[in-house]
Parts: structure tokens; sequence; C-alpha cells
């Protein structure tokens, strides 16, 4: 497995998709998880996210909140 490092993380307060989550990459280096009220997806998608970035491959069950399907 090959080691990556987080450049940062920037936390503004109440963000949310215009639609809904937003959960994908945004660019070659740039992963975003954006929720509001995560309190009860939160860690199914923690869990979802984790292992996309672990392995490479999108989930299907975060289909529909990728930024490019906004």
């Amino acid at each position: 497995m090959s080691t990556s490092q987080m450049s940062g993380v920037r936390k503004h307060g109440c963000a949310r998709g215009a639609r809904g989550p937003l959960i994908g990459h945004v660019g070659p280096s740039v992963y975003v998880a954006v929720l509001h009220s995560a309190v009860c997806l939160g860690p199914t998608d923690g869990r979802l996210v984790a292992a996309e970035l672990l392995d490479g491959t999108p989930h299907e069950a975060l289909r529909r909140c990728r930024p490019h399907s906004v």
C-alpha cells in the first residue's frame, strides 16, 4: 500500500451542498466530504470515504453524492 500525506484540513461553519452531501474527488489530489448534520450518516460515510481513499475504488453507495453529479 502506498503512503500519502494530507496537506491540510479546512473547516468552515455550516457547510452543505445545495442538493445534499458532496463526497468525492474534485481534482487530482483533492477529495471533499461535505455533509450537513452528519450525526446519523457520518459514521457510514466515514467508513465509505476511508475505503475509497485506501483502495482507490469508488463506492456505489456514494454515486449520487459526487460533486460532478450535482
